[in-house]
């Protein structure tokens, strides 16, 4: 949540930081990402795994999994590829208007790949499900 200045109000809407929730809050509309999927879904943002009592935190991970700037995911051996589920290929661009350090998709979705500017590498953590550029180390989780 979102600190309002000096204040101790918070909005609901999106923030990295989510390690200190409760008290007021204040409705944002503020736009997150935008993008063009044909049909409407939810979006998994990210996956935290702690919760402290006061809000969640994730605990740094090294188990990643590196993948190539358009390689079908399938083809990496720890991901899960819905086999008996009908199945219906969209391809999205998503554009963010900040810049965070994990990378949003479908939530019910399976990804098949991800093309990034400048041919990057990723990283996918099997157990989070997350996403990730592979700029981004592991000791960078908040």
């Amino acid at each position: 949540m979102k600190e309002d200045g000096d204040s101790k109000r918070k909005s609901v809407g999106y923030d990295e930081d989510d390690s200190d929730l409760g008290g007021s809050i204040e409705p944002d509309s503020s736009i997150v990402f935008y993008n063009n999927a044909p049909a409407g879904h939810y979006w998994k943002v990210e996956n935290k795994n702690i919760y402290t009592g006061k809000g969640w935190v994730s605990i740094p991970e090294t188990e990643f999994h590196t993948f190539s700037n358009g390689q079908d995911m399938a083809t990496l051996d720890i991901y899960d590829v819905p086999e008996l589920v009908r199945t219906e290929e969209m391809t999205a661009k998503v554009s963010m208007t900040e810049s965070y350090s994990h990378i949003l998709h479908p939530q019910s979705g399976y990804v098949k790949k991800i093309k990034g500017k400048n041919g990057q590498d990723f990283k996918y953590h099997q157990r989070w499900t997350n996403l990730f550029p592979n700029r981004v180390m592991a000791n960078d989780f908040p």
